[in-house]
Order: structure tokens, then C-alpha cells, then sequence
């Protein structure tokens, strides 16, 4: 995986689905709902490994670059579902 700007290892990839834990952490929260990451499967379905149970922080830069994702429309449906899980809640 190429540094990205800044001289970080993070991918695009990387970046979505860092972005994605927190928020989708942040509104299971406010809601008392189950995490979209688990309740629709996506922790599965991009099986990241031991990655797939955290938020992304506190990672070197080895350990970042080591967090690929080989499938971009699960991660895009991802993202989809928690900005509309976002969505929802900002609305209600």
C-alpha cells in the first residue's frame, strides 16, 4: 500500500472505513441500536481480521497499511448504510 498524502500509509479504503467505525460507533450509541458493522453483516463480509473488532486507533503505520480491502462495493454499501443510519437519526 502506497503513503498516502502526508506520508501516512492509510488508503482511501483505509480512510472510508475508519471514518464509517466511528460514525456508525457514535450513532449506535446515540440510538442504543447494535452497530451496523455487525447487525448487517459487514464485519463478516470485509473480513478484516482482528481489525473487524476495533475503530482503527491507536495503529502503527505497519499495522495500518496492513488493513486492506479487497471488495470496494461492500465497503461503499457500508458507507451507504451508515450515513443513512446517520440520516435517520438526525432526522427523528
Amino acid at each position: 500500500m502506497n503513503a498516502g498524502r502526508g506520508g501516512h500509509p492509510n488508503s482511501i479504503a483505509w480512510l472510508l472505513w475508519d471514518i464509517g467505525r466511528e460514525i456508525d460507533a457514535q450513532v449506535a450509541d446515540l440510538t442504543g441500536r447494535e452497530q451496523v458493522w455487525y447487525r448487517s453483516g459487514f464485519a463478516k463480509r470485509l473480513a478484516l481480521g482482528e481489525a473487524s473488532d476495533d475503530l482503527g486507533y491507536g495503529r502503527t503505520p505497519q499495522e495500518a497499511a496492513a488493513i486492506k480491502i479487497d471488495n470496494a462495493q461492500t465497503l461503499i454499501a457500508y458507507v451507504e448504510a451508515i450515513t443513512e443510519a446517520l440520516v435517520t437519526t438526525s432526522t427523528a
